[in-house]
């Protein structure tokens, strides 16, 4: 049985291609614990796996865990703690090229798998007015650097590189190598269908 554990309605939707059972549950590890000052991919990478260290599992169960920062230069953006900070981070991402790193864990009763992906994003130029109104009408206060690929993304974003999906907050590709690891077989799934 696979436990997604998240509440990110977005990681639902891309564990939802698969087509393959899980659950929700939200994973009550307290992120403000772990510090900024981290390198941003063992950041990424310790908060997913602390995040599933949280869960006790029985034999027939994985969790699945994932933390996505934005990375400009090398300050970490995690989520803002207001629409104010939503738009101060706007505003810092405005006309620059960042790092959008996802880190993804996958455990079971016997075993821990720990990964990340990394897409490089070119934000478009964004005056402090575009930015106000961008925070007020997409929900920002629940996403890494106040911004949603997937929510007006193509407002403020140029151009990526690498996986779209990880941007959203889980990378398709390296999720389904990590879930084959631990067992589940996600295209036996999708051949089922």
């Amino acid at each position: 049985m696979l436990i997604l554990g998240s509440q990110s309605p977005r990681r639902k939707e891309i564990l939802s291609y698969f087509r393959i059972p899980f659950t929700v549950q939200s994973s009550d590890f307290n992120e403000s614990t772990l510090p900024l000052t981290l390198p941003p991919v063992d950041y990424a990478r310790l908060m997913a796996e602390k995040k599933a260290g949280v869960f006790t599992l029985k034999e027939n169960e994985t969790v699945l865990t994932a933390d996505t920062i934005v990375v400009l230069g090398s300050n970490i953006l995690g989520k803002p703690s207001s629409l104010d900070h939503a738009v101060e981070m706007l505003l810092s991402l405005s006309g620059t090229t960042h790092e959008v790193i996802t880190g993804v864990c996958v455990r079971t009763s016997r075993n821990t798998i720990s990964n990340y992906a990394s897409t490089t994003v070119h934000f478009a130029k964004v005056s402090k007015e575009d930015a106000i109104a961008y925070a007020n009408h997409f929900k920002v206060l629940d996403k890494a650097g106040g911004y949603a690929i997937q929510e007006g993304g193509g407002i403020v974003v140029n151009k990526i590189e690498g996986c779209f999906y990880n941007v959203m907050g889980l990378p398709l590709q390296l999720t389904i190598e990590m879930l084959n690891r631990a067992g589940i077989h996600v295209w036996e799934s999708l051949q089922k269908v």
